[in-house]
């Protein structure tokens, strides 16, 4: 191998005048280059907005460019330490920077990974450089000839080409008659040619590549012509077969070699990969213990898509993942705040908001917020659940709710003061982020606001007097309660679902429903009184999951049927007559 000479390029030029070509025949220049004079733009007039506009414009930061360029002219002592200690594929891509580098590197490059990773040499008698050889050992995994991704080399092609390809660059054995039978004289026939042509395979047949065909035809040729002088025609064929088949076996073994060299670098990566992967867990372990994480909590984390991935734990990484992670404390949260809930009967709870909204609590919010560097406990959600502060501050939340919409209310007829006027069922509430198909109670609505049923969430909105109050609904209210052979005045959401009667719309005689859905029918489907009226359905089952037990916390978190409810009361509790609230009452479907 001769040794490579240092470019004089790279050692002349100054460092404010060095430029590279981005191709493959770039050099560097010779004298003092002037950088072309940027083109100054246009000023146009600006109306009577620019004021505006300029103050709303962004100043673009600029990136941090043009500082590789002064990277030649450090010694090359000094580069050569620096892109030792660079993976294979950053070297080759160091090769293709330009002429100037490839013929100062090159050399020194394929000694570097020769001994680092006892590479194979090229095999003997080919024409192949010593880039060429390494771009076919530590190159892409690419298919040469199309799109295809994940090839296997072909030891005998030298190429990565996937089974399609290799058929646009070999021929089968049927096929050769097709293509080279003009080429063959009486002297040479096919078994003979293709004895000398060392074969590749794909979709389980063998193929002979074009490029030794058209070699060993002509070889055979050249033979032929000089034995024919001397009368020796066949015997310097039967030497060049001779000879071609020895090199065949050379050739085949060195394959065998760089198969098998090929294959234990394969392993050795995985094993490497899956080292680091394994180091990236332990890293992302080490820091969500600190974030108060326990040892239960990390075989659900391990699944994230973005902690099993072969890729060392940086600071960027760690940021990428945050969101993700501060998913995961939520859900411990979301756990201890179910826990909380138990210690509280049905009654209580069923007017309780969600655990999204429980996270936006002060007492909550605080440590669910801290900086991954700060040691946070599962003990530290566990006894802001367990304080009377959580319970005060959803106390709060919910009369903060009430407040607002205590000035909305201009019904008349609402006889009841304070609070009871919102158990009324004529007490209508809606939710104004996500205008949503939902208006109902002011207790289901607590639980609709900042769980998975509002759009409003997936938009990530966020704002003050999220519900409202509906007037418009009112007559429908009215309707069904009246239907019901209640009082609007008096009767309250518990008092018809107490009743669990279905009503059928007139208008849509397919339409039968619960009381909560048909006024939610009545309200987006007939919104101007137009004569829709309701009627009792006697015949029908509610099948809806939305009812809980008062009585234990059987299903808290997992509601049932009316039938099944009805059931669990007669056989826990010895309940014959269930009444609502006090046996069993109805909590929402499951968020």
């Amino acid at each position: 191998m001769s040794k490579s000479r240092q470019s004089s390029r790279i050692k002349a030029l100054l460092p404010q005048t060095i430029t590279f070509d981005d191709s493959d025949d770039g050099e560097v220049g010779d004298g003092m280059v002037k950088a072309p004079k940027s083109r100054k733009r246009q000023k146009r007039d600006e109306d009577e907005h620019a004021p505006e506009l300029q103050q709303g414009r962004r100043k673009k930061a600029k990136g941090n460019t043009g500082k590789l360029s002064l990277l030649p002219t450090m010694p090359l002592d000094i580069l050569f330490e620096i892109f030792s200690n660079l993976p294979p594929k950053s070297l080759l891509a160091l090769i293709d920077v330009n002429r100037a580098f490839r013929e100062t590197f090159g050399g020194p490059i394929w000694a570097t990974l020769k001994r680092e990773y006892q590479a194979p040499d090229p095999p003997p008698g080919a024409v192949t450089s010593e880039i060429e050889w390494m771009k076919l050992l530590f190159g892409g995994s690419g298919c040469r000839m199309c799109t295809a991704k994940g090839v296997n080399l072909d030891w005998v092609l030298r190429k990565r080409l996937c089974r399609d390809c290799v058929s646009k660059v070999a021929t089968p054995n049927r096929g050769f008659n097709q293509i080279y039978s003009g080429m063959l004289s009486f002297q040479t026939d096919k078994k003979l040619v293709l004895d000398l042509v060392l074969p590749t395979s794909s979709w389980n047949t063998m193929y002979y590549p074009h490029s030794q065909i058209v070699e060993v035809i002509r070889e055979m040729a050249v033979r032929r012509a000089k034995g024919k002088k001397k009368g020796t025609m066949r015997v310097e064929v039967q030497k060049y077969a001779t000879e071609r088949k020895t090199y065949l076996e050379e050739w085949s073994k060195h394959n065998d070699v760089c198969a098998e060299w090929m294959k234990a670098q394969s392993k050795q990566r995985k094993l490497d990969a899956q080292q680091i992967g394994r180091g990236r867990i332990a890293a992302i372990e080490k820091r969500l213990l600190e974030m108060g994480y326990t040892q239960a909590d990390l075989s659900a984390i391990r699944t994230l898509p973005c902690v099993r991935r072969q890729s060392p734990l940086t600071e960027r990484s760690w940021k990428m993942i945050e969101d993700e992670v501060f998913q995961e404390r939520c859900a411990i949260v979301s756990r201890l705040y179910f826990e909380f809930l138990r210690t509280l009967k049905p009654i209580e709870w069923r007017s309780y908001p969600n655990s999204r909204m429980i996270c936006l609590l002060p007492s909550v919010n605080r440590i669910l917020t801290k900086d991954e560097a700060e040691s946070v406990l599962e003990d530290d959600f566990r006894a802001v659940m367990q304080a009377k502060e959580l319970k005060k501050e959803i106390m709060d939340w919910v009369k903060a709710q009430k407040d607002q919409l205590a000035g909305l209310i201009t019904y008349d007829s609402v006889c009841q003061q304070g609070d009871e006027k919102f158990n009324l069922a004529v007490t209508l509430v809606g939710c104004r982020v996500c205008y949503s198909s939902y208006w109902g109670p002011l207790n289901v609505m607590l639980g609709h606001m900042y769980g998975s049923s509002c759009s409003g969430v997936l938009r990530r909105l966020r704002r003050d007097g999220q519900l409202s109050w509906s007037s418009v609904g009112v007559w429908a209210a009215k309707i069904l309660i009246e239907k019901s052979g209640l009082s609007p005045d008096h009767a309250t959401v518990d008092d018809m679902d107490e009743k669990g009667l279905l009503y059928r719309c007139t208008k849509c005689r397919l339409f039968v429903k619960s009381w909560r859905e048909c006024l939610q029918h009545l309200y987006f489907t007939h919104p101007q009184n137009n004569g829709a009226i309701v009627e009792v359905v006697t015949a029908g089952k509610d099948n809806r999951v939305c009812w809980s037990c008062s009585r234990c916390n059987a299903h808290l978190g997992n509601p049932v049927s009316r039938d099944s409810v009805l059931e669990h009361l007669e056989t826990e509790h010895k309940v014959d007559a269930p009444r609502v609230p006090q046996d069993f009452c109805f909590v929402g479907l499951k968020e």
